[in-house]
């Protein structure tokens, strides 16, 4: 059922006052539409439990260490996310990612280490991850991308803490920040990343430096 959840909306604009700093990049442009589609849907959480192959699971109540899920549809933002694992396979929730992107019209300038994290079945860079995950077809698609930060920003529960993210539908969520898919416009070897320790805004950090990632896709109309 959907939860009645005002601070959902606190946490995107909050966020998006942050980046109109002097330090920060120009305001995703998708963050309008996020904004629009949060205060549409009343400020809730209203998430999806899917399967391995991206179908709902037959009782939406389960409880993870009994009926896992794979992924989750957002049905008020229309985003599918990743679910962490704590099998030490691909997609483990301890895992860590350096960021790079070898595209140079996105990435800032500076592509990023392409292997310095803690991970394993990829290379331990964001850019061979998304690619890693994809091969294998994550709940059918193959479309996995990293998210902007206003898309981290739509899942962070500022009424939790470590993590500050709903358990309940994110389970083997490490309290920690996760890249973005944003390099720093003023800083060509800094990227930012979004904070799930307390649920505070997006920072900026060297690219070299390991943080977690939680890949995401659009939902299919």
């Amino acid at each position: 059922m959907p939860k009645n959840h005002p601070h959902r909306l606190i946490a995107l604009l909050f966020g998006a006052v942050l980046l109109a700093g002097p330090v920060g990049n120009a305001i995703a442009a998708n963050d309008d539409e996020l904004i629009g589609r949060i205060v549409g849907g009343g400020g809730v959480f209203d998430f999806t439990k899917l399967n391995d192959q991206g179908q709902p699971l037959s009782d939406q109540d389960a409880v993870y260490t009994i009926a896992p899920w794979s992924c989750l549809r957002d049905n008020v933002t229309g985003l599918m996310w990743e679910v962490k694992t704590t099998d030490g396979g691909l997609r483990d929730q301890n895992h860590t990612y350096t960021w790079h992107n070898p595209d140079s019209d996105a990435n800032g300038g500076a592509p990023g280490p392409g292997d310095g994290g803690d991970c394993s079945g990829s290379a331990c860079g964001t850019h061979a991850y998304v690619e890693a995950v994809n091969e294998r077809g994550l709940c059918g698609a193959s479309d996995w991308r990293m998210p902007t930060r206003a898309e981290l920003r739509t899942i962070v529960d500022y009424q939790a803490t470590f993590p500050a993210i709903q358990t309940a539908y994110f389970p083997n969520t490490v309290a920690t920040s996760f890249w973005s898919s944003e390099p720093n416009a003023n800083y060509p070897n800094f990227a930012w990343h979004t904070d799930f320790k307390f649920g505070l805004a997006s920072y900026y950090y060297l690219k070299s430096g390991p943080k977690a990632v939680r890949l995401v896709r659009d939902i299919d109309d």
